[in-house]
């Protein structure tokens, strides 16, 4: 009795750890690019993201190599054929989208706080509805209808109350979610069709290079002057020498992020994950306005907390469908299966 008390307790104990460092973890990866990528220091989004992505990549074969055991989609009976199937259909378009998620997030870093930012991407949870709906993953309800409704009138709130708003900034972060958005509903449909995911570090082995070569061939097009891409600048020997450290430790805490969140991922519950998600969310806007000083209106405040309990209140309906109940939706002679794909 003892010895299983003692493994539940250990057990609580690890989920407590590693959600605690998902949340700070998170919190200070997003704070560090906005320092990095600031005018003075290193301001070349596409190629943070490219030292992202590699060097991330050449750490998990590493990792791989030591503990293929912490990559159990590519060993064992869940293991997933990484083929030219799965890099074409599968780790092409999520790649696409997700580099082109990390490139707009990052640039939108520097026209608007990160508090602002953190409220705006609570919206994903409406794009993905929108976007699964056509694809036919989810039928209308009227009840999850209701809570999105509520979701983008507290994150319009949330634009209204901005102090210091920007609208490049602004349209740069609603690109960026619409694109991971697409890439959540792409995930959704590539697991549904194969009947199998890769866990998250078995994705950051097949999916950042591909992401790496796309970005680094969009480089190699501007450098030769073969493609004039604009917003694109490209740093000089000297950056990298004056920047070396800072970039060195950027990519590192990015990737032990990710081994921190595969970790979690092992020995938390649905729920578990929800809540960590929520208190992320707080600690992040909390970080951006008590730490790094940027100004957050009462009206984002009240909006940011409608946000966060319609956002749990939205992820508790997706745990326990029973809870939509046949008259909570409409007719069933009318639901909406999806536009066909």
């Amino acid at each position: 009795m003892k010895a299983s008390n003692a493994g539940m307790d250990g057990a609580v104990m690890n989920v407590v750890f590693f959600g605690a460092m998902n949340c700070m973890g998170s919190a200070v990866v997003i704070a560090f690019n906005k320092y990095l990528l600031s005018a003075h220091r290193f301001p070349f989004v596409s190629c943070l993201v490219i030292a992202h992505c590699a060097v991330g990549w050449a750490m998990a074969a590493v990792l791989y190599l030591l503990k293929p055991s912490w990559f159990p989609s590519l060993i064992g009976e869940k293991k997933v054929n990484v083929n030219f199937e799965l890099i074409a259909k599968g780790a092409l378009p999520i790649a696409w989208l997700f580099a082109a998620q990390l490139v707009l997030s990052n640039m939108a870093l520097e026209f608007c706080s990160i508090a602002f930012l953190q409220m705006m991407k609570e919206s994903n949870i409406v794009t993905v509805y929108v976007m699964s709906i056509f694809v036919g993953r989810e039928t209308f309800s009227l009840l999850q209808i209701l809570i999105l409704v509520m979701m983008v009138m507290a994150t319009c709130l949330c634009v209204k109350g901005e102090m210091h708003l920007s609208v490049t900034g602004c349209l740069l972060q609603v690109a960026s979610c619409f694109c991971e958005s697409a890439k959540t509903v792409t995930q959704s449909l590539l697991v549904s069709g194969s009947g199998k995911k890769l866990d998250p570090l078995s994705a950051v082995l097949v999916v950042m290079p591909v992401c790496a070569a796309i970005l680094g061939s969009i480089l190699a097009l501007h450098w030769l002057q073969l493609a004039a891409i604009p917003g694109i600048e490209l740093p000089s020997a000297r950056d990298f020498e004056k920047n070396r450290w800072e970039l060195a430790a950027n990519i590192m805490i990015a990737f032990v992020l990710n081994v921190v969140i595969a970790v979690f991922l092992k020995c938390s519950s649905p729920i578990t994950l929800v809540l960590t998600g929520n208190i992320k969310d707080i600690v992040i806007v909390s970080m951006s306005s008590m730490i790094m000083r940027e100004p957050i209106s009462r009206t984002q405040c009240v909006a940011f907390g409608l946000q966060i309990m319609l956002v749990f209140l939205w992820s508790a309906l997706k745990q326990n469908p029973s809870w939509i109940q046949p008259r909570m939706l409409l007719s069933s002679e009318h639901k909406y299966k999806g536009l066909p794909t």
